[in-house]
Protein backbone atom coordinates (compact mmCIF):
# COMPACT_ATOMS: atom_id res chain seq x y z
CA UNK A 1 0.00 0.00 0.00
CA UNK A 2 1.66 3.20 -0.67
CA UNK A 3 0.20 6.19 1.24
CA UNK A 4 1.58 10.05 2.11
CA UNK A 5 3.66 10.74 5.09
CA UNK A 6 2.51 13.06 7.31
CA UNK A 7 4.94 16.40 8.38
CA UNK A 8 5.55 14.73 12.23
CA UNK A 9 6.76 11.18 10.36
CA UNK A 10 8.57 12.92 7.93
CA UNK A 11 10.18 14.82 11.34
CA UNK A 12 10.58 11.44 13.10
CA UNK A 13 12.13 9.56 9.92
CA UNK A 14 14.69 12.16 9.41
CA UNK A 15 16.13 11.82 12.49
CA UNK A 16 15.92 8.41 12.45
CA UNK A 17 18.21 8.74 9.33
CA UNK A 18 20.52 10.87 11.27
CA UNK A 19 21.15 8.50 13.77
CA UNK A 20 21.04 5.52 11.62
CA UNK A 21 23.68 7.44 9.26
CA UNK A 22 26.21 8.25 12.45
CA UNK A 23 26.15 4.47 13.12
CA UNK A 24 27.25 3.43 9.69
CA UNK A 25 29.56 6.48 9.95
CA UNK A 26 31.68 5.24 12.72
CA UNK A 27 31.79 1.62 11.97
CA UNK A 28 33.35 2.71 8.82
CA UNK A 29 36.14 4.73 10.08
CA UNK A 30 36.94 1.44 12.68
CA UNK A 31 37.29 -0.10 8.71
CA UNK A 32 39.17 2.52 7.39
CA UNK A 33 42.24 2.67 10.08
CA UNK A 34 42.09 -0.67 10.49
CA UNK A 35 42.86 -1.16 6.42
CA UNK A 36 44.42 2.27 5.55
CA UNK A 37 46.91 2.66 8.73
CA UNK A 38 49.62 0.58 7.26
CA UNK A 39 49.50 1.82 3.68
CA UNK A 40 50.28 5.46 4.65
CA UNK A 41 53.07 4.53 6.78
CA UNK A 42 54.88 2.14 3.66
CA UNK A 43 54.11 5.16 2.21
CA UNK A 44 55.84 7.68 4.89
CA UNK A 45 59.05 5.52 5.18
CA UNK A 46 59.37 4.63 1.52
CA UNK A 47 58.73 8.26 0.04
CA UNK A 48 60.36 10.25 2.80
CA UNK A 49 63.38 10.82 0.44
CA UNK A 50 62.48 12.81 -3.13
CA UNK A 51 65.53 10.38 -4.40
CA UNK A 52 63.75 7.38 -4.29
CA UNK A 53 60.82 8.78 -5.13
CA UNK A 54 62.01 10.13 -8.47
CA UNK A 55 64.34 6.82 -9.01
CA UNK A 56 61.58 4.34 -8.31
CA UNK A 57 58.37 4.96 -10.02
CA UNK A 58 57.74 1.65 -9.65
CA UNK A 59 56.90 1.86 -6.05
CA UNK A 60 54.73 4.44 -6.16
CA UNK A 61 52.80 2.23 -8.40
CA UNK A 62 52.80 -0.71 -6.21
CA UNK A 63 51.70 1.76 -3.53
CA UNK A 64 48.46 2.45 -5.40
CA UNK A 65 47.78 -0.86 -6.66
CA UNK A 66 47.96 -1.68 -2.48
CA UNK A 67 45.58 0.94 -1.51
CA UNK A 68 43.27 0.55 -4.28
CA UNK A 69 43.06 -3.34 -3.02
CA UNK A 70 42.53 -2.48 0.47
CA UNK A 71 40.30 -0.20 -0.48
CA UNK A 72 38.56 -3.10 -2.55
CA UNK A 73 38.56 -5.04 0.97
CA UNK A 74 36.95 -2.42 2.72
CA UNK A 75 33.96 -1.78 0.27
CA UNK A 76 33.49 -5.22 -0.02
CA UNK A 77 32.54 -5.98 3.76
CA UNK A 78 30.46 -2.49 3.43
CA UNK A 79 28.35 -3.82 0.82
CA UNK A 80 28.10 -6.96 2.46
CA UNK A 81 26.84 -5.47 5.72
CA UNK A 82 24.46 -3.82 3.58
CA UNK A 83 23.17 -7.35 1.79
CA UNK A 84 23.24 -8.87 5.92
CA UNK A 85 20.40 -5.77 6.68
CA UNK A 86 18.34 -5.47 3.33
CA UNK A 87 18.76 -9.13 1.92
CA UNK A 88 18.88 -7.97 -1.82
CA UNK A 89 22.08 -8.65 -4.30
CA UNK A 90 21.03 -5.04 -5.71
CA UNK A 91 21.91 -3.43 -3.06
CA UNK A 92 25.21 -5.49 -2.90
CA UNK A 93 26.26 -4.85 -6.33
CA UNK A 94 25.26 -1.43 -5.97
CA UNK A 95 26.45 -0.16 -2.98
CA UNK A 96 30.06 -1.93 -4.35
CA UNK A 97 30.23 -0.52 -7.31
CA UNK A 98 29.66 3.34 -5.68
CA UNK A 99 31.86 3.11 -3.05
CA UNK A 100 34.38 1.23 -5.07
CA UNK A 101 34.14 3.98 -7.58
CA UNK A 102 34.09 7.15 -5.11
CA UNK A 103 37.29 5.67 -3.24
CA UNK A 104 39.51 4.81 -6.08
CA UNK A 105 39.22 8.10 -7.09
CA UNK A 106 39.89 10.05 -4.07
CA UNK A 107 43.19 7.59 -4.09
CA UNK A 108 43.60 8.65 -7.72
CA UNK A 109 44.47 12.25 -6.69
CA UNK A 110 48.07 10.99 -5.38
CA UNK A 111 48.95 11.32 -8.96
CA UNK A 112 46.99 14.60 -9.78
CA UNK A 113 47.01 17.74 -9.14
CA UNK A 114 44.51 18.24 -5.77
CA UNK A 115 43.89 22.04 -6.29
CA UNK A 116 41.70 20.55 -9.82
CA UNK A 117 40.39 18.09 -8.74
CA UNK A 118 39.21 18.66 -5.33
CA UNK A 119 36.34 20.46 -6.67
CA UNK A 120 34.82 18.29 -9.06
CA UNK A 121 35.60 15.68 -6.12
CA UNK A 122 32.98 16.99 -4.03
CA UNK A 123 30.74 18.20 -7.06
CA UNK A 124 30.35 14.63 -8.13
CA UNK A 125 29.79 13.48 -4.06
CA UNK A 126 26.93 15.75 -3.90
CA UNK A 127 25.21 15.26 -7.01
CA UNK A 128 26.07 11.47 -6.76
CA UNK A 129 24.38 11.41 -3.72
CA UNK A 130 21.50 13.21 -4.15
CA UNK A 131 20.29 11.50 -7.46
CA UNK A 132 21.17 8.17 -6.35
CA UNK A 133 18.51 8.88 -2.87
CA UNK A 134 16.00 10.49 -4.89
CA UNK A 135 15.95 7.48 -7.68
CA UNK A 136 16.23 4.37 -5.12
CA UNK A 137 13.39 6.39 -2.74
CA UNK A 138 10.93 6.38 -6.05
CA UNK A 139 11.66 3.17 -7.74
CA UNK A 140 13.19 0.65 -5.16
CA UNK A 141 9.84 0.71 -2.89
CA UNK A 142 11.36 1.61 0.11
CA UNK A 143 11.05 3.86 2.80
CA UNK A 144 12.98 7.26 2.32
CA UNK A 145 15.01 7.42 5.58
CA UNK A 146 16.48 4.00 4.30
CA UNK A 147 18.37 5.99 1.71
CA UNK A 148 18.44 9.48 3.52
CA UNK A 149 20.63 7.78 5.99
CA UNK A 150 22.65 6.39 3.29
CA UNK A 151 24.42 9.05 1.43
CA UNK A 152 24.14 11.35 5.03
CA UNK A 153 27.07 8.25 6.01
CA UNK A 154 28.37 9.31 2.56
CA UNK A 155 28.75 12.79 3.60
CA UNK A 156 30.47 11.97 6.54
CA UNK A 157 32.29 9.32 5.61
CA UNK A 158 33.76 12.03 2.42
CA UNK A 159 34.61 14.66 4.88
CA UNK A 160 37.41 12.70 6.37
CA UNK A 161 38.76 12.29 3.06
CA UNK A 162 38.86 15.70 2.46
CA UNK A 163 40.37 16.61 5.78
CA UNK A 164 43.58 14.82 4.69
CA UNK A 165 44.46 17.68 2.30
CA UNK A 166 47.13 19.79 4.00
CA UNK A 167 45.26 22.56 3.56
CA UNK A 168 41.99 21.75 4.69
CA UNK A 169 40.70 21.50 8.19
CA UNK A 170 39.27 17.87 9.77
CA UNK A 171 36.95 20.65 11.72
CA UNK A 172 35.40 22.80 9.06
CA UNK A 173 35.18 19.29 6.79
CA UNK A 174 33.17 17.59 9.44
CA UNK A 175 30.82 20.55 10.43
CA UNK A 176 30.08 21.65 6.55
CA UNK A 177 29.45 17.93 5.73
CA UNK A 178 26.94 17.29 8.18
CA UNK A 179 25.48 20.95 7.81
CA UNK A 180 24.96 19.42 3.99
CA UNK A 181 23.58 16.06 5.05
CA UNK A 182 21.05 17.80 7.83
CA UNK A 183 19.42 20.26 5.16
CA UNK A 184 19.37 17.97 2.26
CA UNK A 185 17.67 14.65 4.42
CA UNK A 186 15.18 17.47 5.96
CA UNK A 187 14.68 18.69 2.16
CA UNK A 188 14.23 15.35 0.34
CA UNK A 189 11.84 14.13 3.93
CA UNK A 190 9.80 17.04 2.96
CA UNK A 191 9.25 17.70 -0.32
CA UNK A 192 9.44 14.33 -1.62
CA UNK A 193 6.77 12.96 0.61
CA UNK A 194 5.37 11.67 -2.36
CA UNK A 195 7.80 8.98 -2.13
CA UNK A 196 7.11 5.49 -1.97
CA UNK A 197 6.74 3.89 1.42
CA UNK A 198 6.09 0.26 2.43
CA UNK A 199 3.43 -0.52 5.13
Amino acid sequence: MISLLPLQEQARLSVKSIYLSIYLFLWSIALIFYFFFFFFCVFFFFFSSSFIFFFCPFLFIIFFLFILSSSFLLLLSFSFHYFLHFHSFFFFFFFFFFFFFSSSSFFFTLSIYRSIYLSIYIYLSIYLSIYLSIYQAIYINQSIYLFTSIYLSIYLFQSINLSIYINQSIYLSIYLSIYLSIYLSIYLSIYLSQSIYVI
